[in-house]
């Protein structure tokens, strides 16, 4: 959605100058955070808006860490001193986050695979795959205990890591009370309190897909069917517009011809299409019970293969629209003995959950992805690693890693006062 309004945004900058000058007249000067990872859309409107009025453009090309996307050029930096031959000023020295240097340091030694400095700040442990738990559930524990002797009132904690699953797997661990082995002894941690931050407009698109499941029962064969297809084509479509991918693309161009099929009275070419038609046909039991009906119903994405439809699905628990869905949803079936409106009332629940998030300051132990924690601050930041999955360094990446780098010390360097980084036995090492 953002791509095609800073596209739109471009083209009106570009064909329409007297909208240009006025905005130019209204708004003398302009700052450009995070310059390194526009795109080539934005790129479009700094230029002509730097055409027009004085614009600063702040940089770090140490922390680049969306060119995974294809319209983030690496040489953006360079192309803007060439056509716009601005004025320089380095302010790489200054460091207005840590009062003392110690996690910069340790972050610029991953960033260039240099050897670490020891510092007070920055801890690193490890893990055995069965401790992981309690490792994690400990350590945001000790690391309140700490920021809080460190004279921090209110202290905020950032856990971070590379992947929105794996910040769900957290969550649930997090969410749970805990035995834990102690120095003292045995210890019972309670569950903590926490939020997630993350890219919602995925998880919110594919709920909308589980919802149209939900509606199955209630919608002629091929009707509920292609309404699903188009459902899962808006979420390809935004997938590729977020992330754009030939993969996404091509996904949301099949599901298109498949549901163009099933309305004609065809079966889809595509093998999770047929499953989701077969399901469909043999039906979903649903039972009146809100919960329960809701993971059958995404339980379905599984049976056909859609597992990053389901893993952003479940995502779901994190709008806090459960009681608010889940009530109404249970009036629904107890008046019509189906669920008709799911889409819609799933819909209403997330766009107002979507406007209120945006409002919320986060306090307290707060999840998210490293690429989400840019451009934020915390009092501590613990970064944790999966055994297989979220690992620090991208597997498909030719070694020394350079972007896996360059997200590290992003990640790492959200952090004020404190950092931990927590490692399964065996990984990689940060540097060497």
């Amino acid at each position: 959605m953002a791509v095609a309004v800073a596209g739109g945004v471009a083209a009106l900058f570009e064909n329409a100058p007297l909208i240009l000058r006025l905005y130019a007249g209204k708004f003398p000067f302009i700052v450009v955070d995070e310059f390194q990872d526009t795109d080539e859309s934005q790129w479009r409107i700094v230029r002509a808006l730097a055409a027009e009025t004085t614009v600063f453009i702040l940089a770090d090309t140490d922390q680049r860490i969306f060119e995974y996307r294809k319209d983030i050029d690496p040489k953006r930096v360079d192309k803007a001193r060439n056509l716009l031959s601005p004025a320089v000023f380095d302010l790489a020295g200054e460091n207005h986050r840590s009062p003392n240097a110690g996690i910069l340091k340790f972050a610029d030694a991953v960033l260039r695979n240099e050897p670490l400095p020891q510092t007070a700040e920055v801890n690193v442990t490890f893990y055995y795959s069965n401790a992981f738990p309690s490792k994690v559930h400990l350590a945001v524990v000790i690391m309140f205990n700490e920021l809080r002797k460190a004279g921090i009132e209110r202290p905020t904690d950032a856990v971070l890591c590379r992947s929105n699953p794996f910040v769900a797997n957290i969550w649930t661990l997090l969410s749970e009370s805990r035995d834990v082995s102690t120095r003292k002894g045995q210890a019972s941690l309670p569950p903590i309190e926490h939020t997630v931050v993350w890219d919602p407009e995925l998880a919110a698109t594919a709920a909308e897909i589980v919802a149209s499941i939900l509606e199955w029962p209630t919608r002629t064969a091929s009707d509920a069917v292609a309404t699903t297809f188009d459902a899962i084509v808006g979420f390809y479509r935004l997938k590729n517009a977020i992330r754009p991918s030939g993969k996404a693309k091509d996904e949301a161009a099949k599901w298109s011809k498949a549901g163009q099929a099933v309305r004609k009275g065809k079966a889809p070419a595509t093998k999770s299409g047929k499953a989701l038609v077969q399901a469909r046909g043999v039906g979903v039991p649903y039972f009146g019970d809100p919960t329960q009906d809701w993971l059958s119903a995404r339980d379905v994405l599984v049976h056909a293969g859609l597992d990053d439809v389901f893993a952003e699905a479940r995502m779901m628990r994190f709008f806090r629209a459960h009681d608010e869905v889940g009530g109404v949803l249970a009036a629904m079936w107890l008046k019509s003995g189906g669920y008709s409106a799911a889409t819609k009332v799933v819909q209403q629940a997330l766009d107002r959950q979507l406007l209120m998030s945006t409002e919320r300051e986060p306090s307290g132990c707060i999840l998210m992805s490293m690429h989400k924690s840019k451009g934020k601050e915390f009092d501590g930041v613990i970064l944790v690693e999966g055994t297989h999955a979220s690992l620090f360094f991208d597997a498909s990446e030719n070694p020394p890693h350079p972007a896996s780098r360059r997200l590290l010390r992003v990640a790492i360097t959200r952090a004020r006062s404190r950092v931990l980084l927590i490692r399964p036995q065996g990984a990689q090492k940060l540097t060497g």
